[in-house]
């Protein structure tokens, strides 16, 4: 029926939703718990992401009281490299957190020095494409290399 059809939709976009939510919960209790990805909360976690994916297959959708026993216990505050604007961070001693904070450092520097010829090699030509359907001249001549000639 056009109803079942509809709710099926529906779940199916909730567990897209659903996905980001359990691997940002995933994320932070993997940097909070001392056993960090083996721990029994990562390995239920995983579990439950699992399930989210097969979801529209097999019509069992994950339900946020599911998620929020996890989130309660370790999503007061976040890693700085998860960037949750508005909401309590913290700096992670993680690989993803140094290799973000080293990334956000090496940007903020280029952005203060001027940009000059940032593509100094000369273009090349597209090799062995056909020319028989295009219209325009200059682009056929750039296909077949031949713009470098003149």
């Amino acid at each position: 029926t056009p109803e079942k059809i509809i709710e099926h939709i529906v779940n199916s976009f909730g567990a897209s939703i659903i996905l980001g939510m359990i691997a940002n919960t995933h994320t932070v209790v993997v940097d909070k718990h001392r056993e960090h990805s083996f721990s029994e909360p990562c390995k239920k976690l995983a579990e439950l992401f699992s399930d989210a994916i097969d979801s529209p297959k097999t019509g069992h959708f994950i339900e946020m009281e599911e998620l929020r026993p996890f989130q309660k216990e370790y999503c007061k505050d976040w890693p700085i490299c998860m960037r949750k604007s508005g909401e309590r961070t913290y700096q992670s001693t993680s690989v993803l957190e140094k290799l973000y904070l080293r990334a956000e450092e090496r940007y903020f520097k280029s952005k203060d020095k001027p940009v000059i010829n940032t593509f100094p090699q000369k273009l090349k030509a597209i090799k062995h494409a056909s020319t028989n359907s295009v219209q325009d001249e200059g682009f056929k001549k750039w296909l077949d290399g031949d713009i470098y000639q003149e």
